[in-house]
């Protein structure tokens, strides 16, 4: 998988369907103005109000046109707009306006926790942050990804996942959607539910004007006053529902298309294919219905049609059906299914025996790049800037597996902190102060923040801040992602008032290192609301003094002599090759949280194209001397986290 021409790609899917929205709207206003010209030359051609010399009206009217085209611009950006606005959480609105309630990180209950661990090993080993977790109580078996990028996703699974689904399934059924995100199918997907929203707006005004305005103008229509009106309303009404429809067109052709790539992204993904194709005959047999009222319009999201009854099979071949037939998704993971929805099929796989191998998936087999093999990358064998990105570019898809064994290291006293919202920050806390690798770190962010913090972060800090000591410093990011989610949950310190606080501690704990900065760049972008920006900066120029300031922060984390700093800084900043001006680097002085934080911010509104490209720089820095250790690897991974890019465990890179 090539995770930057995968997001390029989805924002040119994006781009296209603005597009055909703004296509749409100039046939609608055609239409309109056509049904306009119409029903006046009809009425007026009657002789009625007295003005039959009207009835010549011409059918070209451009000063007519102009007034209906912007009339029905204003409705359906309007709706538009605010069906954006609506959305502009991302994944949690999603979920939400289909009913869906927040899965809490420390729930107790066994099927709230089997999912929970899934969803977190498949995070885990993508490299992507854990996202929120939404629970719909709905029997059918159903399930969707939603948000606008990975840093502000939402998984949700119905109870009939959970009910119905052994873990094997349901780690297919959540491999399924982290493939949506990864692909970044997600942003493409919202921007669909708010064109149908736009167009859906004529279609409401129609019918209010017919239902309203029959009875209160039944008089004035007998005179012919009424009549016009209701008659153009009528046309609003069908000339939305035509656009309604080819909305849905596009709709169901983007889902249906995605579809199968999703589902053998889901196999490479688990590396078991009985997993998604079990899950996908259980959907056959139980159905996979969904109630809400929004389920039409978010019906590309799902992992199977929102109005598929138990039985019913699925196997609807109209332009209308966002997924392709169940048997046919079926079979391509696996050419002996039979058709045969009855019957559970029988487990083909232990859970101890090895996976079989997984088919081909197209949406990860375009990277035709250098491959990345042990003798390159392990254990501090030579490296290069180009190789490190191909690492990540070319990397196997995640396996759970391997994030299981990651998890296996931690004290279970920290992944019980991670997943407390009451405790998590204070975790967080202890992690930055680790971050500075410092004799008394901890106690300098405990006398920075420490009166602030409740009686359980301050024990969770100090208790934490102990068990990191013993903690391999390349699982520490692991336990960042792992505590957001409880970050997010916790109502008695709101995000963004742990965000000042956070910024407090960075501050006074005397020292500053790339790596918490990272980190806390990493939590802002999580906890603050999304800000997302229409372009895309894509010319390194207008971001030359942030990538200054980073190339810097890495040349000095790196150590050595001022020469060596030097030389390493001179390394990255070849790799960028299209500056006007020469880079230099800054003293260590200048480079302060404040303005390291501002650089971060700045490079979060960069295209992924022109952050792959400073990746290459930073770890032509990092790989200086020619070698890349496990020091380098992790603090690559934490930056290319806070960039918002995958930061595979260091493992994953070395293989």
């Amino acid at each position: 998988m090539d995770f930057f021409q995968a997001q390029e790609r989805s924002r040119r899917r994006t781009s296209r369907l603005i597009l055909l929205y703004f296509a749409a709207i100039a046939g609608i206003a055609s239409a309109l103005y056509l049904a306009l010209v119409l029903i006046l030359r009809w009425v007026l051609s009657e002789g009625q109000n007295g003005q039959g010399e009207l009835s010549q009206l011409p059918l070209w009217d451009p000063s007519l046109f102009a007034k209906v085209a912007a009339g029905a611009v204003l409705l359906i950006a309007m709706g538009t707009v605010m069906k954006l606005i609506a959305l502009r959480h991302g994944g949690r609105a999603v979920a939400e306006s289909l009913g869906g309630v927040k899965v809490a990180p420390n729930s107790a209950d066994p099927s709230h926790r089997r999912l929970i661990n899934v969803v977190e090993e498949i995070a885990i080993s993508s490299g992507v942050r854990v996202p929120e977790i939404y629970l719909l109580k709905e029997p059918g078996i159903n399930a969707f990804a939603a948000g606008y990028s990975p840093d502000d996703a939402a998984i949700a699974v119905t109870q009939g996942c959970l009910d119905a689904l052994d873990r094997d399934q349901l780690q297919g059924v959540v491999a399924h959607e982290f493939s949506h995100v990864l692909n970044g199918d997600m942003r493409l997907n919202i921007r669909l539910i708010s064109l149908l929203a736009g167009i859906f707006v004529l279609i409401t005004i129609g019918r209010l004007v017919l239902q309203f305005g029959g009875s209160s103008s039944s008089r004035s229509k007998k005179k012919g006053g009424g009549l016009p009106i209701l008659l153009f309303a009528l046309a609003m009404l069908l000339i939305g529902a035509i656009g309604y429809l080819f909305g849905r067109l596009i709709q169901a052709a983007i889902s249906r298309q995605r579809e199968y790539l999703a589902d053998a992204s889901a196999v490479q993904f688990t590396r078991n294919p009985e997993g998604i194709s079990g899950a996908l005959i259980a959907i056959g047999r139980l159905g996979s219905t969904l109630s809400s009222p929004h389920s039409s319009a978010a019906a590309h999201l799902l992992i199977s049609q929102a109005k598929l009854e138990a039985g019913a099979e699925g196997e609807s071949t109209s332009l209308f059906a966002t997924h392709p037939p169940l048997r046919a998704r079926i079979k391509a993971i696996d050419p002996s299914f039979d058709g045969d929805f009855s019957v559970r099929p029988a487990r083909a796989v232990k859970r101890d025996a090895p996976r079989r191998s997984a088919p081909s998936a197209p949406a990860y087999s375009t990277y035709s790049g250098p491959r990345v093999g042990p003798e390159q990358l392990a254990g501090g064998a030579p490296a290069t800037p180009g190789l490190f990105v191909a690492a990540i570019a070319s990397l196997e898809p995640p396996d759970p597996a391997k994030a299981r064994e990651r998890m296996a290291r931690l004290a279970p006293e920290l992944i019980e902190m991670a997943h407390d919202p009451a405790r998590a920050s204070g975790l967080y806390l202890a992690l930055i102060a680790a971050a500075e690798q410092s004799e008394g770190a901890a106690g300098n962010v405990q006398g920075a923040v420490g009166a602030e913090l409740t009686e359980l972060e301050s024990k969770a800090l100090e208790r934490a801040s102990t068990l990191l000591a013993t903690t391999p410093s390349e699982l520490w990011l692991e336990v960042a992602e792992l505590s957001l989610m409880a970050l997010r949950a916790n109502d008695a310190r709101p995000p963004e008032a742990f965000l000042a606080l956070l910024q407090r501690a960075i501050d006074g704990d005397g020292a500053v290192t790339i790596v918490e900065l990272a980190l806390a760049h990493i939590a802002r972008r999580h906890l603050e609301p999304p800000v997302r920006s229409t372009k895309k900066l894509d010319q390194v120029e207008r971001v030359e003094r942030e990538v200054e300031l980073l190339l810097s922060a890495m040349a000095h984390a790196e150590g050595g002599s001022q020469e060596e700093r030097a030389r390493a800084f001179a390394l990255g900043a070849e790799q960028i090759g299209t500056m006007k001006t020469r880079l230099t680097l800054r003293d260590a002085s200048e480079l302060t949280p404040a303005a390291l934080g501002a650089a971060f911010r700045a490079l979060d509104e960069t295209s992924y194209g022109l952050r792959r490209l400073l990746i290459a720089s930073l770890a032509a820095v990092a790989g200086a001397d020619g070698h890349l250790g496990a020091k380098e690897l992790e603090l690559l991974r934490a930056t290319c986290a806070a960039l918002g890019c995958p930061a595979p465990p260091s493992e994953a890179l070395q293989r």
